[in-house]
């Protein structure tokens, strides 16, 4: 019998570990938190870059009425989603209020105008988030809620500036910049909030294999492609407290914004924008 391939493997393994991010379990339940200042009663969430499912639980329980959809690019990562795994008939009969798709955040399979609310926890610093903004104004329907957590310019001030070249510390812009986006993408009413929390770690490994899980890359996947690893050089530098601690920030940003409604005629009718071509 043939052996499974190594990436395989190395790729349960990096979903186990995502499931292990007690810090970006947290996060999310402090975005959730401000759904106690909204009056929303949706239909259908996009939980948008699902991940480990973060929010799944307190989603459903505080909107019942609700489906709950999960978005992600890995298949692998949507099948270890608690509840994922139901019967034919049980979908059929809508006894199961979550579903998944597997698929990519910068073009989502989702048909337009059909999402009341699209839950983004931590995904855009990893992604364009330019094109997740069009993505996300596409399918919800007007008036529909865009709620989303992030990082901010703060996160890992630690770092030494010669690492700030890396994709992932270039995408991380301060929340009043991704409100005026917001604005420009065609939201409206954008509410941004930020805190700055310090994460402790016993260890250079742990933090870098936090850091590289959240990423979505494995150790042993980086090592079997032979890329250079800047972070590995810099997280292990960081200088350790008296007791051996090491400490870094992580600035959050949580936000919200709505799909601007489309005019209507006198008589109720929305009125759709039609641009003349010269």
């Amino acid at each position: 019998m043939m052996g499974k391939p190594t990436y395989l493997n190395q790729d349960k393994q990096l979903i186990k570990a995502q499931h292990s991010l007690s810090w970006s379990r947290d996060i999310a339940g402090r975005l959730l938190e401000h759904f106690d200042f909204i009056n929303i009663s949706p239909s259908l969430i996009v939980n948008l870059g699902s991940g480990p499912g973060w929010g799944n639980a307190e989603l459903v329980n505080r909107f019942p009425n609700s489906s709950l959809l999960n978005v992600d690019i890995s298949w692998q990562m949507l099948s270890s989603l608690p509840g994922h795994k139901k019967s034919i008939w049980q979908q059929l009969t809508r006894r199961n209020k979550m579903f998944s798709l597997c698929s990519n955040a910068e073009q989502v399979a989702i048909q337009s105008n059909s999402v009341d609310v699209v839950f983004c926890h931590l995904l855009l610093p990893v992604v364009d988030g330019n094109k997740v903004f069009q993505e996300v104004k596409r399918i919800l329907k007007p008036n529909g809620l865009f709620i989303f957590s992030s990082f901010g310019p703060d996160t890992l001030k630690e770092v030494p500036s010669q690492i700030k070249h890396q994709q992932f510390l270039q995408q991380l812009i301060d929340m009043h910049d991704v409100g005026d986006a917001l604005i420009h993408h065609g939201f409206q009413h954008p509410v941004m909030d930020r805190e700055n929390l310090s994460l402790t770690f016993t260890k250079h490994q742990l933090l870098i294999e936090d850091f590289y899980t959240y990423l979505g890359y494995s150790q042993s996947r980086l090592k079997l492609l032979k890329r250079s690893t800047p972070w590995m050089t810099e997280l292990e530098r960081l200088s350790q407290g008296v007791n051996g601690e090491i400490h870094i920030t992580l600035e959050l940003n949580y936000g919200h914004a709505w799909k601007k409604d489309l005019p209507k005629t006198p008589d109720g009718r929305p009125v759709i924008p039609i641009q003349a071509s010269t």
